[in-house]
């Protein structure tokens, strides 16, 4: 039940550069776009992955955001327990810049 609900969240997060199709309500032959990267910021939390840096300005949290790379996107399934953060990544996650302090703290789903 777990991978479900971080399979539908990470689909909101990944926008057009994710694809994949729906089989027995399950995702199956995801795809990312070549080189897409998860960017997170540190001051409001938003995830996105994408292929360069997202823009800067109009963080929630006031300002600028403040981008950091986590690494090449993929379908391993990961989980900061500090934060709560999730994303599909092909390996294990950068553990700098967690948003609630320090270093994330990544669990595989």
């Amino acid at each position: 039940m777990r991978f479900l609900f971080a399979i539908i969240i990470l689909s909101f997060s990944l926008g057009p550069l994710w694809s994949g199709e729906k089989q027995n309500g399950v995702f199956a032959n995801v795809g990312f776009a070549e080189g897409a990267r998860n960017y997170l910021c540190k001051k409001c939390a938003s995830h996105v992955c994408m292929k360069s840096m997202p823009a800067s300005a109009k963080c929630p949290k006031g300002a600028i955001h403040q981008w950091h790379d986590l690494g090449e996107c993929g379908t391993l399934i990961y989980q900061c327990a500090k934060c709560s953060t999730i994303v599909g990544s092909k390996r294990i996650p950068n553990y700098a810049a967690c948003p609630s302090g320090g270093l994330h703290d990544w669990k595989r789903l």
